[in-house]
């Protein structure tokens, strides 16, 4: 079972990855993405579990074949560009 739908949260997870300049076959990793935490928690102020969010969307982006997990490092693919 997936973990969701596309929603504004994962346009805001795709824009994170589109500012660490990533590019088709690039690898990455959570922690890199958990780096943008304090700008998502501007942006979702209500929200007490953004590495969670994180991890959620990381999740729909991998089921949408956007990425692709690599290993239990918390390592990344991105598979497909982000424009």
């Amino acid at each position: 079972m997936g973990a969701g739908n596309w929603t504004d949260w994962t346009d805001d997870i795709v824009e994170v990855l589109r500012i660490m300049r990533l590019s088709p076959g690039d690898e990455f990793t959570l922690e890199s993405v958990y780096d943008s935490e304090k700008l998502l928690k501007r942006l979702y102020p209500k929200n007490n579990h953004i590495q969670a969010k994180i991890r959620q969307q990381l999740q729909i982006l991998q089921d949408k074949g956007v990425i692709s997990f690599v290993n239990n490092n918390g390592v990344y693919l991105l598979l497909k560009n982000l424009d």
